[in-house]
């Protein structure tokens, strides 16, 4: 017989193992699982975290803790009489149900994984990174104005869909600027970099392509956002720039507090625009609120005016714009846009490609563009898990386009491309000249220069670059 403080504790560990349990099948239906570096960086900052998708979690959890919570604590105080003879539960229902739940658990986000990288050392980062305070670095004559959008989620895998039986491009403007324009490609066509951990979720795919550099996690409150902290050691994109003489900005439609998002651009040469900023400027109505904040068309307005402004001015500009529409869950679909698709997700994309052709066809008419370079790049794969049933390519890759260039690749197609790559592309693209065409973990890929994937492979990388690192540490945090 099972005693009342017995039950207790039993009850306390079945309903543990349960919430454990539902934020796991909440992760793999929602984004398609999630790593452990990825949950504990979102879990540490939370602030800035779309309603929507706060409310889908909650609802999503609560209905399978109150499903599955009922049959497994069910058994627990169920006594069956059979013959005259009552037979009661013992404890053990209860542990091996919660050990189930937790191990599976433990297995989906890859828990001893993270353990397993944490507790082996590798020197592959110390090896392979460039200082850019080591090298030399030389500021062009004509400084070109920079226009980098870093759309979320956007693949390149996205121009080879299928829904309903028929072939659908959802890109297709995208798809016509990568063609006319310069793409860095794994193959013959159109494409980009693949996933890598440490750069597969916003924060990490952003501190790749701005810094090289993998976004290390440990369950440290105070490594990221605590008191204007964010890898203060690391010399990131921004930081070139403002020293080039560079008016540096960052505009985004969510609140930058997410990810400590702030503190990253902030810390390293940008000022931040964000959902926040338009509130307090007046520039939307102090209770608007869509999706994650407001939503791109608003943003890629608030992006025009602010390029105006800078265009007047005598400084050399950098605008970074990062956009929301095309996050899961199921994207937000703008309400001048239709749901041709009946799959809001796949809308939300098709939107987004007519948003921003809208947006650059603007820039190409403007005095200010003949000397501006505009680069355009994914953050990471999306996490929608259904768009995968839509995709006919299942070699997912995130797409990139650098326009208006005057410099010729070597060669763009057929290359083992990363994320990392993008920090001394984008600053050669503008005219910098950089010692020995390596910058961070990047490669420049206007030169002919190995990029590390090329160098070892690419499932060498992907395995070395989650372990534990001592010089990431000691030199960046």
């Amino acid at each position: 017989m099972i005693s009342k403080k017995r039950k207790i504790i039993y009850s306390i560990l079945i309903i543990i193992s349960v919430i454990l349990f539902s934020l796991t099948r909440y992760s793999e239906e929602a984004f398609g699982g999630a790593d452990m570096a990825r949950i504990i960086y979102t879990t540490i900052l939370p602030k800035g975290t779309s309603l929507d998708v706060f409310l889908d979690g909650l609802f999503f959890c609560l209905k399978y803790v109150l499903k599955l919570g009922f049959i497994a604590l069910f058994p627990l105080f169920l006594n069956i009489n059979i013959k005259n003879k009552t037979i009661k539960f013992k404890g053990i229902y209860t542990i091996v149900v919660s050990l189930i739940l937790i191990i599976y658990s433990i297995t989906s986000v890859g828990l001893h994984k993270y353990i397993y990288n944490e507790l082996t050392k590798s020197d592959f980062l110390k090896e392979n990174y460039v200082d850019p305070k080591d090298v030399k670095i030389e500021y062009p004559e004509n400084k070109k104005n920079l226009i980098y959008i870093l759309v979320e989620s956007l693949e390149a895998s996205y121009i080879n869909t299928e829904f309903n039986g028929k072939d659908v491009n959802l890109i297709p403007y995208l798809t016509s600027l990568a063609e006319d324009n310069i793409n860095f490609s794994s193959n013959d066509g159109i494409g980009g970099f693949k996933t890598y951990p440490l750069a597969n979720w916003t924060a990490a795919g952003t501190v790749a392509q701005i810094s090289g550099l993998p976004l290390r996690v440990r369950l440290n409150l105070t490594d990221y956002g605590y008191k204007d902290k964010f890898l203060n050691n690391a010399v990131m994109l921004g930081d070139i720039l403002e020293t080039a003489g560079y008016k540096n900005y960052h505009l985004t439609g969510s609140d930058s507090a997410f990810g400590a998002e702030y503190t990253l651009f902030t810390n390293h040469g940008y000022l931040m625009q964000d959902y926040n900023y338009a509130k307090e400027n007046g520039l939307i109505p102090k209770d608007y609120y869509e999706f994650w904040g407001l939503e791109d068309r608003k943003l890629f307005g608030f992006a025009k005016d602010k390029l105006n402004e800078l265009a007047q001015e005598d400084e050399p500009f950098s605008l970074v714009i990062s956009t929301i529409d095309t996050h899961p869950i199921d994207g937000y679909l703008d309400k001048e846009c239709k749901d041709t698709l009946n799959y809001q997700y796949g809308s939300s994309i098709l939107c987004e490609d007519s948003l921003i052709e809208d947006f650059i066809t603007w820039v190409q008419n403007e005095d200010f563009y003949e000397n501006t370079v505009i680069v355009i790049t994914g953050d990471h794969i999306s996490m929608q898990t259904d768009i995968e049933e839509h995709l006919k390519n299942a070699n997912r890759e995130v797409y990139n386009v650098f326009i208006n260039t005057d410099i010729e690749a070597v060669n763009n197609k057929n290359r083992q491309i990363s994320p990392f790559d993008m920090y001394p592309t984008i600053l050669y693209a503008l005219g910098f000249k950089i010692e020995n065409n390596r910058l961070g973990l990047g490669t420049n890929l206007f030169s002919a220069e190995k990029t590390i994937t090329e160098k070892y492979g690419y499932e060498y990388v992907v395995k070395e670059l989650p372990k534990y690192s001592d010089f990431y540490y000691d030199k960046f945090m």
